[in-house]
C-alpha cells in the first residue's frame, strides 16, 4: 500500500464511491468540482493519484480528456478495471506523483489531486 492511501477517504472502499462526480473531501460536497474547475468539457485533466479511478471516469463522463496517475499498484489495478466498466477513455499511468518528467509541462489545463499530495517528499520536484 502507497503512504498516500492511508490519506484518502475511499482506500480499498474506493469502488463503492460515486462516479457521476468528483470526490473533494468528506459531506455533501456535490458539485464542487464543477464549481472549482468550471466547465471541463474539451479540457486535458491531469489527475494525481487517481485512487480506484471513479473521479476520473466523473470527469471524463463530463467530456473532459484525462490522464491519470497512482502510486499504489492496487489502486492502479482497481482503477484499470473500473474504468473499462465504465466504457470511458483515460490515460492511466503507475507511478511516483513527484516523477512527472514524461508529461509535457504545458500539456494540461489543470491538475486535480484529492487526499494524494499530502504523502509526496519532493513536492518541488
Amino acid at each position: 500500500m502507497a503512504p498516500w492511501t492511508r490519506y484518502t477517504t475511499a482506500g480499498v472502499d474506493g469502488d463503492a464511491l460515486p462516479d457521476d462526480a468528483l470526490e473533494l473531501g468528506p459531506g455533501d460536497v456535490r458539485g464542487l468540482d464543477r464549481r472549482l474547475l468550471g466547465d471541463f468539457a474539451d479540457q486535458r485533466l491531469l489527475v494525481l493519484g487517481c485512487g480506484a479511478g471513479r473521479g476520473a471516469i466523473a470527469l471524463a463522463r463530463g467530456g473532459a480528456r484525462v490522464v491519470a496517475i497512482d502510486e499504489d499498484p492496487g489502486q492502479v489495478t482497481r482503477a484499470r478495471r473500473t474504468i473499462e466498466d465504465a466504457g470511458v477513455h483515460v490515460e492511466l499511468h503507475h507511478g511516483e506523483l513527484s516523477a512527472l518528467a514524461f508529461l509535457p509541462p504545458d500539456g494540461f489545463d489543470a491538475v486535480v489531486s484529492v487526499h494524494a499530495l499530502a504523502a509526496v517528499d519532493d513536492l518541488g520536484r
